[in-house]
Parts: structure tokens; C-alpha cells; sequence
């Protein structure tokens, strides 16, 4: 028998890319182009099988080959257009589609792949018309119907997302994707009957599928569903008895349940069947760390450390368990060694500057944390903490006090910018930040509801109640201050405090003896004139000081954030009444969201 020819070789390359086995194809498919190293066919599948193996570039290559071997062909501008999706080239994506589309206008494929690129720019109408397209040519065509159904979830639009998602298990029952979207759209309307018989349709269909069931689990624990993900993943481990990756990754999820027992169990599993695993001594040393046990933790991680010298979540925890023991040579020590496995991993600098911060060298600390966030670190905490280093470097330089206090405030609008709800904001800092917050972030845009003034000692304060917000004005002898505080935060349960005229009247009484005084030693007439007007200011404000204040209080800190006098049951004061209800109400709604 001779050698199978270049079309029987092409034969073999079209049906393994077909049945979903790339590498086969592959092979077949470079016998056809050692021969023929134009057919266009041969390039067109060869590119689908690198395109599926990941090889995005050695995909894009053959794809152009074909192009230019074959003049304009409808699939290889489809593919291109795959593979610059995939590599999140949009715009050359939209550019060969639109190609393929005047090939192909009446191709379903097309017109999906389309809306899949739409999709990824997040223009979902658009993408909705070109799977509407595609499902008009092809109405079978249930990953059109799955993706639109994607695009409505996308814009809210749940009652069309339904029908969609209805109609793709119409024409397939056992589309995994469209159960797991219905079980978190009826999850998301709390209707838990319909989500659970969802949720366990997928794990009937994927009893077998410990891949799948382990994807899926991972999935909802990036999510934060964990009770669901530990159910997914179970499935799997119930499948693979064996497999310490799952054994870890349920430990984990177990962890951030407050299960730390169920963890221990399964991590300690995991390294009776593999003693190499480094993951399940993270997890075994995260587990010591909850229950206090400072010296489990540091053996098992520097077991882990040992198993794998380039763990770099290993190495963080490490160092910050030193760090916090006081060992702060054998911190930094680690920290460089973190610096030198990954010079640019943002999180190492930041924990860097923690521990520079703590030995009082600021200006390091600060450098440190510059560091990260020029490598890209945008987490709250991180300018939480550069704030924190350049209020403490203004109180030892004074003369630069302004300077460092203004930098201090820049690091907090970064802060806030991220943390909008202050929900990060360490307590000790808020009062800083109710000063700086800027009103454009933190107030919506709402009618002035009231505003009204108040003589007291020594400040003139003004207020002003927005939907999220109360600014507060205070002036004295031409100096203004204003300050932003937002609702968030705010405890709706205020307290009565009583004020004293005591202080105004005895610093009157005494500024009328001064001048009494100054009057029979014949002093000059200025001094008694201004002794007389002094007493009558201070008798004045403490007679302004004798009503009562309602003190509002940080939620979480209970330190006093802003007060307000009481005017309740006064006549002519009924619209300070009305502010003191609105602004209570809308405490309790800021709460709320």
C-alpha cells in the first residue's frame, strides 16, 4: 500500500479539528502544507487548530498565509477575528469581521462572532441585534440564544434574559451555561426553589464531569458564593478522590466560610496524599493563624517555602507573621527575597513599607509604597497607609507641615476614590477623611433642603443637608472652614448634650470687675470701654450656650462626628425641626444602601 497522499492527509487534519482534537490535526495538517504550502484549506484549519491550542500567534500567521494564498476567503477572516478576540485586540477584531461580513452576510457564524466582539466592548444593544441576526438565519443556533440572553443580563434586562435562557435549554436541555445563569438570576430575585433546581440540574448533568464541576465551583468562589462553590467542588473531589488541587481549593473555601475545622481536615488530607503539596501547608499555617498558634503557622509555611522557594503568597505571609511577632530583621530579609523572585509584584513593596512604617523610618515607608502604586497597586488599604506615613511626617517636620499635609490628602482622595462608602477607611483616620472628602464624589446632586445659623463659642456654623451629605460651614473673624461628612457612617441614634452658661457668665463677670477695677485707677478710657464690651460678649455666648446639642456619632467608632443644637419644641424655630427629621432619614437610608 503507498503512502496516503496530501488529500488524505487534509481528510484526516478537517476531521480531527472537527471532533475537537487540535494536536491530531496539526500533524495531518503540516504532511498537506510540507507538499502544498498554499492550500487554503489546509492554512484555514491549521489556523483553528493553533487558535484552539492557545498558539494565538502561529494562528494569526496562518490565517494571513491563507488570505494571501487565496485571495478573500469568508473563514480565514473568521478566524482572525477569533483569534484577535481572544488576544483582546478589538479593534482588529471588529475590522476582520466586518470583512467577513461582506463575504458572508448571510452567515450565522458570522453575525455570532460579531456580537461576541460587540459583547467584549461592552456595546451589549448592538450585540443583541447581531445575535438576533444570527438566530433569524439559524433559530437552532442555541450559543446565539445563550449569548444574547448574556447581553440582557448585562443590561438588566432580566424578564428577555429568561426567554433566552429558556429557549437555549429548549433546543438543548443539557446546556450547562444556561442552568447556571437561570439558577443566578432567580438567585439574584430570591427565589431560591427555582435557583436550587437550576443549580442541581447542572450537577446531575456534570455528576460524571469532575473538570466541570471543579470550573464551575471555582467560578462561584471567585464570586463570593461560597456555600455553592464548596457544593460544586465536593462533587468533584467525589469524582477524583485523589486530587490534592481540589482537597486545597475546598480548604480554602472552607476558610473564608469561618470553617476552619472542615479546613484543617481536608488540608491535612491533602498532605497525606502528596507531602509535597505547598498549597495545603498555606492552608494548614492559615488555619494556625486563626486560632492563635504563631508557631504552627511559621513551621508550616516555611514548609511550604521549602517545598517551593518561589512562592511569593508563602513568602508575604511569612514575613508579615515576623513582622508582627516583632522579628523584623527576619521580615525584611524575606521581603528582599520576595523582591528579587518578582521585582515587580506591587503587593511585596507594600508590605515593605509596612514594615518600615512600624520602625519609624517614614521616608522609606513612603518610597516603599510610591513603589506600588507606581507598579499599579490600587487597593484602598495602600493609600490608606501612605496617608497615614505623610500625616505622621508632618507632626516631626513642621516647616514642611503644609506640604506633607497636602500629599496626605491627595493619598485619601485616591483612597476614596476606590472606597467611596469609607467601608476600608481604618477608624482612626475617618475624622481626617470627613474633613478632606471632596463634595463632587460624595454628594449627588440634590435641592438644598436648609440651612440656618448658630452663635457659638467661638465659631458662627452653617449647615446644609444633601442626599448623602452634610456640609458644615464655620467661620471666625474672616476665617472659613468647610467641611464634607458623609451619612455613611453616621449612627442615626444621636445623644442629648446639655449646655452651661456657666463659663460665658463668670468670664463676664470678671471682665466687668477688670474694668470696674480699671475705672477707680483711673485708667485710660479704652481699656474700660473695652473691659465693659468683653464682658457683654461673654455673658452673651454664654447665655447662647445654655440650650442643648444632639451629638451624632461614627457607626462603628462611636466618636463624636458633628453636632447640632436642639431646637425641638421651639415655635419660631419649626424648619430646624424639619432638618433635624430629614437629615435622621436620610442617615437611615445611606445606611441602607
Amino acid at each position: 500500500m503507498g503512502e496516503p497522499g496530501s488529500k488524505d492527509h487534509l481528510t484526516l487534519g478537517v476531521m480531527y479539528q472537527e471532533i475537537g482534537s487540535p494536536d491530531e490535526a496539526i500533524v495531518e495538517l503540516g504532511k498537506v502544507l510540507a507538499r502544498e504550502p498554499n492550500n487554503v484549506t489546509a492554512l484555514i484549519y491549521l489556523g483553528f487548530a493553533y487558535r484552539d491550542k492557545q498558539f494565538y500567534r502561529e494562528a494569526q500567521q496562518s490565517f494571513e498565509k491563507a488570505l494571501a494564498a487565496g485571495g478573500q476567503v469568508a473563514q480565514a477572516h473568521i478566524g482572525l477575528a477569533t483569534v484577535h478576540l481572544a488576544r483582546h485586540h478589538l479593534d482588529a477584531a471588529l475590522d476582520s469581521i466586518g470583512k467577513a461580513l461582506q463575504l458572508a452576510p448571510d452567515s450565522a457564524q458570522t453575525h455570532f462572532i460579531a456580537g461576541n466582539i460587540y459583547q467584549e466592548l461592552g456595546d451589549n444593544e448592538v450585540a443583541v441585534l447581531r445575535y438576533e441576526k444570527a438566530i433569524s438565519i439559524d433559530s437552532e443556533y442555541k450559543d446565539a440564544h445563550f449569548r444574547r440572553a448574556v447581553s440582557f443580563i448585562n443590561i438588566e434586562r432580566w424578564e428577555d434574559a429568561v426567554y433566552e435562557l429558556r429557549r437555549t435549554l429548549e433546543i438543548d436541555p443539557q446546556y450547562m451555561p444556561a442552568h447556571l445563569e437561570l439558577g443566578k438570576i432567580y438567585e439574584k430575585r430570591q427565589d431560591s426553589a427555582r435557583a436550587i433546581a437550576e443549580f442541581e440540574s447542572v450537577i446531575n448533568l456534570s455528576k460524571e464531569n469532575a473538570d466541570l464541576c471543579e470550573k464551575i465551583g471555582l467560578a462561584y468562589k471567585t464570586g463570593g458564593n461560597f456555600r455553592v462553590a464548596a457544593k460544586y467542588l465536593e462533587r468533584a473531589l467525589q469524582i477524583r478522590q485523589d486530587d490534592v488541587r481540589i482537597m486545597t481549593e475546598i480548604g480554602s473555601t472552607y476558610l473564608e466560610m469561618g470553617q476552619s475545622e472542615k479546613a484543617a481536615v481536608l488540608f491535612e488530607k491533602a498532605v497525606s496524599v502528596d507531602p509535597d503539596c505547598a498549597a495545603a501547608y498555606q492552608g494548614l499555617a492559615e488555619v494556625a493563624r486563626l486560632v492563635g498558634d504563631s508557631e504552627k503557622e511559621v513551621a508550616y509555611l516555611r514548609r511550604a517555602i521549602k517545598i517551593d522557594p518561589r512562592c511569593i503568597e508563602a513568602l508575604h505571609n511569612l514575613g508579615t507573621r515576623y513582622m508582627e511577632m516583632g522579628n523584623y530583621e527576619e521580615s525584611a530579609l524575606i521581603y528582599r527575597k520576595c523582591v528579587r523572585i518578582m521585582p515587580e509584584d506591587e503587593h511585596t513593596y507594600e508590605l515593605f513599607g509596612a514594615l518600615y512604617h512600624r520602625l519609624g523610618n517614614l521616608d522609606s515607608a513612603i518610597y516603599q509604597y510610591q513603589k506600588a502604586v507606581s507598579l499599579g497597586a490600587r487597593n484602598p488599604s495602600l493609600f490608606y497607609s501612605l496617608a497615614r506615613a505623610y500625616l505622621a511626617r508632618s507632626r516631626r517636620f513642621i516647616f514642611r507641615n503644609a506640604l506633607y499635609l497636602d500629599l496626605a490628602n491627595r493619598s485619601f482622595q485616591d483612597a476614596l476614590a476606590l472606597d467611596p462608602t469609607f467601608n476600608d477607611a481604618p477608624p482612626d483616620l475617618r475624622r481626617h477623611l470627613y474633613r478632606i472628602a471632596e463634595e463632587a464624589r460624595l454628594l449627588h446632586p440634590g435641592r438644598f433642603l436648609a440651612s440656618w445659623t448658630h452663635l457659638g463659642f467661638p465659631l458662627l456654623r452653617s449647615f446644609a443637608l444633601f442626599e448623602n451629605a452634610v456640609a458644615i460651614h464655620t467661620s471666625f473673624a474672616g476665617f472659613r472652614r468647610r467641611a464634607q461628612i458623609p451619612l455613611y457612617n453616621v449612627s442615626e441614634e444621636y445623644t442629648v448634650k446639655k449646655g452651661s452658661p456657666t463659663l460665658g457668665i463668670l468670664c463676664g463677670v470678671a471682665s466687668a470687675l477688670a474694668g470696674f477695677y480699671a475705672w477707680f485707677a483711673h485708667a485710660q478710657p479704652y481699656i474700660v470701654i473695652s473691659a465693659g464690651a468683653l464682658a457683654g460678649i461673654c455673658v452673651a455666648v454664654g447665655i447662647s450656650r445654655a440650650g442643648e446639642e444632639l451629638v451624632f456619632h461614627d457607626r462603628d467608632s462611636h466618636e463624636e462626628v458633628f453636632a447640632l443644637p436642639a431646637v425641638r419644641g421651639r415655635k419660631d424655630r419649626a424648619g430646624d425641626e424639619r432638618f433635624i427629621d430629614k437629615l435622621i432619614r436620610r442617615i437611615k437610608r445611606s445606611a441602607m444602601k
